[in-house]
């Protein structure tokens, strides 16, 4: 694809310039960015160790930096429930609760969880969308 976007270009002639624009162009998520940089990186690569090109343009390229750490992906991680956390955090709810309300605010907790909806999509909901019979909900709005 990108060799296919030089037309008739020589390589000799595709400039830093050239490849910034294109993988900036041809890739949105900076982590796409950085993985065609390293997919044209072989080209040149290639065409600089056969002695076409006297330098690698792709040296050159200045791509946003990814700005995710490892902290930050576990943090992302440590935002959902698995299983015997929500088991756990559900019971000791239930053993707490000291009103009527209170249970029927666990009862939607509980059906979000298990149904993988948004409290908005939840507070959406009509009888027209439930289906008890075959086990269905319809989610058409939030």
């Amino acid at each position: 694809m990108f060799l296919k976007s030089c037309g008739t270009k020589k390589i000799k002639d595709i400039k830093a310039r050239d490849l910034q624009d294109y993988i900036v162009t041809n890739s949105k998520p900076i982590k796409t960015m950085h993985a065609l940089k390293r997919g044209i990186n072989s080209i040149f690569k290639y065409v600089y160790i056969a002695k076409y090109i006297d330098s690698n343009p792709i040296d050159r390229l200045d791509l946003p930096k990814d700005t995710r750490t490892k902290e930050s992906i576990a943090k992302l991680k440590q935002k959902f429930f698995i299983l015997d956390e929500f088991n756990t955090l559900i019971k000791q709810m239930r053993h707490n609760a000291s009103s009527d309300e209170t249970h029927r605010k666990i009862d939607l907790l509980e059906f979000l969880f298990w149904n993988g909806l948004r409290i908005g999509e939840a507070l959406a909901l009509k009888w027209s969308d439930v289906d008890l019979l075959n086990g269905k909900i319809s989610i058409t709005k939030s």
